[in-house]
């Protein structure tokens, strides 16, 4: 029975506080498997990110754990967004997770270790009738 197991890579990113006037360029792992993305505690307080929000996460040995969660600035190769990113321990390693890939329309080509633009999906397309001045789903409104 033939298995294809899913590389592990890095890639660098530049994470920022949200006026951006504090960043970093890190070597962050790629792991679709997590749903946020993650940074370790001593990094956000250096770039002065303010905890917004608390996450439970199942980690690697089945453990539950209350994070305290962020927002922060991204960039990967001219794509950048905003990104909610959970605070670990200093001692574990920045994740670029799922939630960030999707937000910046980028994919894992596991082959060649790197990440590539996408198409941002929807769940369905629905014909939708005018709503006043917008666009819809078949044409200008």
């Amino acid at each position: 029975m033939f298995r294809r197991v899913m590389s592990v890579f890095t890639v660098r990113v530049t994470m920022a506080n949200l006026d951006g006037t504090r960043q970093a360029d890190i070597d962050a792992v790629v792991d679709i498997g997590a749903h946020f993305s993650k940074l370790p505690r001593s990094l956000a307080t250096e770039l002065g990110v303010v905890t917004e929000f608390h996450a439970r996460v199942r980690v690697g040995d089945n453990r539950i754990l209350e994070r305290d969660g962020a927002f922060v600035r991204i960039r990967y190769e001219g794509t950048s967004g905003i990104i909610p990113v959970t605070l670990g321990v200093d001692s574990e390693v920045p994740l670029l997770g799922a939630t960030a890939l999707e937000y910046l329309g980028l994919a894992v080509d596991s082959t060649n270790e790197r990440l590539v633009p996408t198409e941002v999906m929807e769940l369905a397309f629905l014909p939708v009738g005018p709503v006043s001045g917008r666009e819809t789903a078949g044409g200008a409104a």
